[in-house]
């Protein structure tokens, strides 16, 4: 940074952090929650899960990794 502007480059960088960030708490958010079906139907697999709440993971995800990546943010500010 350049007495406080933001270049072209650092947005970019700074976009492709949060993608980054977003990704990988993804996969860590993903698995809370699941409780496999009970009954076994046919044509169902026995491992899938009875109410996976995927919108709510999104939006917690997001929010999770936009707080991760502020703080990543904030110590690349200060120690930068």
């Amino acid at each position: 940074m350049f007495f406080g502007l933001l270049t072209p480059g650092d947005l970019l960088l700074g976009a492709f952090s949060y993608v980054l960030v977003w990704w990988v708490t993804l996969f860590l958010v993903l698995p809370f929650g699941i409780s496999p079906t009970r009954r076994n139907r046919e044509g169902l697999d026995p491992g899938a899960p009875v109410n996976a709440q995927v919108g709510r993971k999104l939006l917690v995800n997001s929010c999770l990794a936009f707080a991760l990546w502020g703080v990543g943010w904030i110590v690349w500010w200060l120690v930068g």
